[in-house]
């Protein structure tokens, strides 16, 4: 399993920023990946939500970022806070059912 990384846009009220994100694949899908949960004893990490990239528009391309998300995507989506209004749209899951093992840099 493999962990790719995206560039995109965190909005907040009126104050933009921009972000790098990793991206895994899941259920046929690729997913932003906001915040990883750490086993260190296991050795594995697992998203603590992912947002997926179906429905936001994005481009890939042969680097690194391989995605680049085209709109601002409000930070409170990424948050888990997907009841607000500008939430709605955005398909997310918490803690799904994936791990990955932890890259040795981060060990």
């Amino acid at each position: 399993m493999t962990v790719r990384r995206a560039t995109l846009i965190i909005q907040e009220g009126a104050v933009c920023q921009v972000a790098f994100m990793d991206v895994v694949e899941f259920d046929g899908q690729f997913w932003l990946v906001p915040e990883w949960f750490e086993n260190i004893s296991l050795g594995v990490m697992r998203p603590v939500r992912i947002i997926s990239l179906a429905t936001i528009r994005h481009t890939r391309s042969p680097g690194n970022p391989e995605f680049v998300v085209e709109d601002p995507i409000p930070k409170s989506v990424f948050d888990g806070l997907t009841q607000l209004p500008e939430a709605r749209g955005f398909d997310v899951r918490e803690l799904p059912a994936i791990q990955f093992p932890i890259p040795p840099a981060l060990n």
